[in-house]
């Protein structure tokens, strides 16, 4: 684009006729290249160009949000659902604000404030759910439903494929069938691909994707529950060639209309009992087809594949049904519910989904709500979807249900407000300080020495009582420590946590520092820390210069008792013979 405008023709135009064209560039990446060409389209652009400016005005707004919202979230780190909405909510597009707060989590300048990235993450999450809620609105066919699940499942990542990159995908598979197809045109001995029938066609589909991509169901297990997930994600499945049943059928299904052979998903009553069933029961899901799509006789004979076994023929032991598209999306969440069964922050994430699918489905909306009220997490969320149920004021359930969850965020924000306030002073027996790295000294059941990476980030001292440090792990467990399992790391690095933004700035190479509201909490632990540090790194070079000295004497020595061998020898040698 940016070659393209500055070769001479596009370079002779007014400024008001290049303002135009630049008003119908809707990337602001695409803008940015065309700034770098020359001087002349960087001064339009910067100064005229509304969607330039936009963008701008997006980045402060972000870059506000950020700065003040660890202050106003601190210590538990839940920021208020006010401020999220007030950075996005009736603002479009929405997807420049999802790049912008995307830039503090994702690129390399980020890392430099690690709690711009703690929170950055939290926007991120919160945007992306009403870009997903908008979406859904739009949702008509399978695919779409299956790419937005997709979006879902894997939110946290910097790039969601899109409905695009799935239907290129989809299209690649069914060049490669019109390929087989023309192939087999050549010759003499098969029909052509104008006299191929659907069930020809149909056969073709089921060698590339069974035989030549390998597409297979996955079965679940119960030790994989946290691999399911990406099973359930339709490029996931593409790429790795295994997934559930109805990512399956969906792909099977869009490659035969993409053939000209419309199918039907459809479900027998009698097999199927439950949507958490369908991956072990056999043929409760099915594509009905028939010959001549075109054709609207009822009396027209209906063929049914089996996209979970290679695709092949069945016929059915009764009536199927067709399943509507929101029904087969609702029936892949409640396959995410069952396997995330004993992941509640995966279930509460699953059920969120539920409620944008169903708004007004009440028995949804109560179970995220109680979830939500169990675990202390996204209570404003549930309160407002509680208050959005149709009828929500004539139920007495739901009326209840908003009662606990309100009471249940008064309570935590009271505590939140609380712990801020507590100011930690230090006591002459408190050793260490927030924000060093440590070694978490323990014998594990084997009685050998575990040595693990571990960062403090608060420590509780009672009188008579031995101080107890709380540090983060590189793992990503949280746990409470005694001051004896710890000992100053000779070696820090940094430490893998997903709370470690919420509690300091940045890795300055030997400790952490602590962000604004931490150096509030502890105000004489950064002193004490660095202190530590410096008594730490004196005492290495003392042992340094030490062992320099004693080696160096060791030398000496043997090159003394050399030099004195030596000497010797010249003397003896030079005796006089009696």
């Amino acid at each position: 684009m940016a070659n393209l405008l500055t070769i001479s023709p596009f370079t002779c135009f007014s400024d008001e006729v290049l303002c135009l064209i630049f008003e119908f560039i809707t990337s602001t990446y695409d803008l940015k290249n065309i700034m770098l060409a020359c001087q002349r389209f960087h001064n339009l652009i910067r100064k005229r160009n509304k969607l330039w400016k936009l963008r701008l005005d997006v980045e402060q707004e972000v870059l506000d949000t950020l700065v003040s919202i660890s202050s106003l979230s601190f210590p538990n780190g839940k920021p208020p659902l006010k401020v999220m909405d007030n950075l996005i909510v009736g603002k479009n597009p929405l997807e420049l604000f999802e790049d912008e707060i995307s830039k503090h989590l994702f690129y390399p300048q980020s890392k430099e404030n690690l709690t711009f990235k703690f929170y950055a993450e939290k926007l991120l999450e919160h945007t992306r759910i009403h870009i997903a809620k908008r979406m859904w609105k739009q949702v008509d066919s399978l695919l779409r439903g299956a790419v937005l699940i997709s979006q879902w499942g894997l939110m946290e990542e910097q790039y969601l494929t899109t409905y695009d990159d799935v239907v290129q995908v989809l299209e690649n598979i069914t060049d490669r069938v019109r390929q087989i197809i023309a192939e087999e045109s050549l010759n003499p001995d098969t029909s052509t691909d104008m006299n191929k029938t659907a069930k020809e066609k149909l056969n073709v589909i089921n060698q590339v994707l069974y035989k030549e991509l390998g597409l297979q169901k996955y079965v679940l297990h119960k030790n994989s529950v946290n691999f399911a997930t990406v099973m359930f994600c339709i490029e996931k499945v593409l790429e790795m060639r295994v997934g559930v049943p109805l990512i399956l059928a969906i792909i099977y299904y869009e490659v035969a209309k993409r053939m000209g052979i419309l199918c039907e998903l459809v479900y027998s009553p009698k097999i199927f009992r439950s949507f958490k069933e369908f991956s072990s029961t056999p043929h409760s899901f099915l594509l009905k087809w028939k010959e001549f799509s075109e054709n609207d006789d009822l009396n027209c004979t209906y063929h049914y594949n089996d996209p979970c076994n290679g695709g092949a023929s069945h016929r059915p032991p009764g009536t199927y049904s067709t399943v509507p598209v929101k029904n087969v999306c609702m029936g892949l969440v409640e396959n995410l519910l069952s396997v995330n069964v004993l992941d509640w922050q995966n279930q509460l994430h699953f059920y969120r989904l539920a409620c944008i699918i169903d708004p007004n489905q009440a028995s949804l909306v109560q179970k995220y709500a109680k979830l939500s009220k169990l675990h202390g997490e996204q209570l404003e969320e549930a309160i407002q979807l509680l208050e959005k149920v149709d009828g929500f004021m004539n139920n007495q359930a739901i009326l209840s249900l908003i009662r606990d969850c309100s009471a249940k965020l008064n309570k935590t924000q009271a505590q939140n407000a609380k712990e801020k306030e507590n100011i930690k002073r230090r006591f002459p027996l408190v050793k260490y300080a927030v924000g060093l790295i440590m070694m978490h000294k323990r014998t594990n059941v084997n009685g050998l020495q575990m040595d693990r990476l571990v960062v403090i980030h608060a420590w509780y001292y009672r009188p008579r009582q031995p101080v107890i440090y709380n540090v983060l792990f590189n793992n990503g467990n949280i746990c409470d420590v005694k001051e004896g399992e710890l000992e100053l790391h000779p070696a820090p690095a940094a430490i893998k946590h997903p709370e470690i933004g919420k509690y300091f700035e940045r890795f300055d190479g030997r400790m952490y520092i602590p962000n604004a509201e931490m150096k509030v909490q502890y105000p004489e632990d950064d002193s004490v820390a660095l202190s530590l540090l410096q008594s730490r790194d004196e005492s290495t070079n003392q042992v340094t210069v030490c062992s320099s000295t004693s080696f160096l004497s060791e030398d000496n020595d043997k090159l003394v008792k050399t030099e004195g061998r030596k000497i010797k020898k010249s003397v003896s040698f030079n005796l006089p013979l009696h």
